[in-house]
């Protein structure tokens, strides 16, 4: 073949490549202007944490029954998509001990989400936090391009986002869960080795990395930090430490904000949990806590994604009082109520297990039969949505 041909069927296998990817990003989720799109139209919808399912197909693989069945139901159930971890410190071992079982196993996971039309946003480091311990580094040599868990890190993005960017069922990519929790408390600052503290600078580093590096394989789909809500008092934590719980003014909550979700990140994310105190629940401060959220979001000019919202009750010291299912299931629907008319775009309830270790409240477990009506709420305010986006 000649030198000439040879370069001209490069060509033609890379445009073919770069068609393909692009004619199934057409369908994934995209953010433009503040606002979620699919399939070229505006969408807002909820959906459900499913977190564990990779841990039981990575280590079953085809014979992993309960997993896919649960992605299965779903699907039936019209749950349009679920969050997960790909990564977790469970997840690892598989991977290290075998890399090319550990990728087909995942294969089965996406295979099936895809035959059951479940959108998958998926979470690439869940613990981040504890990845270096798995080198016997600390976390700040994250950050550093010669450590072995900067390496794998990086390594691992490229593999996993190469494999999957042409399938149009992954709707996300998502760093990690709740970082931002861990930024500049002082207590760790007074008792923790620097070299594991996570100071907002160096947290807002590695969320700029991880987007980097995903942006260098996938154009297209939104990035999540993964973080939870914006605590009314992190920019004290880091800029006054002699006075460190110091609410934060509305400027210093922007700027908050923004470390919870640097550019390029695409949607802002939060994670939140009323409290239902025996048969009361405050209502008014949980739309606060939503506004509150949407304004930073507004000012951040990105849609704002509460990865994970529950009910839960309050804290008490001493004996838990009775949980009012009545009144649970009642104040339950007003969240989904409050949420869906102030027309938030993403949200997911955790979580779904059906394993019987997980007993939390308002965990849809169905071999218990605990909350399984949480998915019909979930697909009764998804139709309501849609009909709303219909007649807009």
């Amino acid at each position: 073949m000649s030198r000439r041909n040879t370069i001209l069927r490069k060509m033609i296998c890379t445009l073919l490549l770069i068609g393909g990817v692009l004619s199934a990003q057409t369908s994934v989720l995209t953010v433009k202007d503040g606002k979620v799109y699919k399939d070229g139209k505006e969408y807002r919808a909820f959906g459900m944490n499913v977190s564990f399912l990779s841990d039981e197909i990575l280590r079953l693989g085809p014979k992993a029954t309960d997993a896919f069945a649960i992605i299965e139901h779903l699907g039936k159930k019209k749950i349009p998509f679920i969050r997960t971890w790909f990564g977790y410190m469970t997840t690892w071992k598989p991977y290290f001990n075998d890399e090319e079982k550990y990728w087909q196993h995942l294969d089965l996971l996406v295979d099936a989400c895809e035959k059951a039309n479940v959108g998958l946003v998926v979470s690439l480091f869940w613990k981040m936090e504890e990845l270096p311990y798995e080198f016997n580094e600390k976390r700040k040599d994250l950050l550093d391009p010669n450590s072995k868990c900067h390496k794998f890190m990086v390594g691992y993005i490229k593999k996993l986002i190469t494999r999957y960017r042409d399938r149009s069922i992954i709707w996300m990519w998502e760093w990690a869960n709740e970082v931002n929790y861990l930024f500049d408390l002082p207590h760790e600052r007074k008792f923790k080795n620097r070299d594991d503290v996570f100071t907002s600078r160096r947290g807002v580093q590695l969320e700029k990395l991880f987007a980097a590096e995903v942006r260098k394989y996938d154009s297209v789909r939104p990035l999540s930090t993964g973080n939870g809500g914006v605590r009314n008092d992190l920019y004290n934590r880091s800029e006054n430490p002699r006075n460190c719980w110091k609410k934060d003014s509305e400027k210093e909550s922007f700027i908050a904000a923004s470390w919870c979700c640097p550019k390029p990140y695409d949607v802002f994310s939060i994670h939140t949990y009323p409290r239902i105190n025996g048969d009361k629940f405050e209502i008014e401060k949980f739309r606060g806590s939503i506004r509150r959220h949407l304004k930073l979001a507004n000012y951040l000019k990105k849609p704002l994604f509460i990865g994970e919202f529950a009910l839960l009750p309050q804290r008490v010291k001493g004996p838990k009082p009775k949980l009012d299912m009545k009144a649970y299931k009642k104040y339950t629907r007003e969240i989904f109520e409050l949420i869906s008319s102030e027309k938030v775009p993403l949200a997911a309830w955790w979580e779904y297990a059906a394993v019987k270790s997980r007993r939390t409240t308002g965990t849809v477990n169905p071999d218990l039969g605990k909350y399984t009506w949480v998915i019909d709420m979930i697909a009764e305010y998804n139709e309501k949505i849609a009909n709303d986006l219909k007649n807009k």
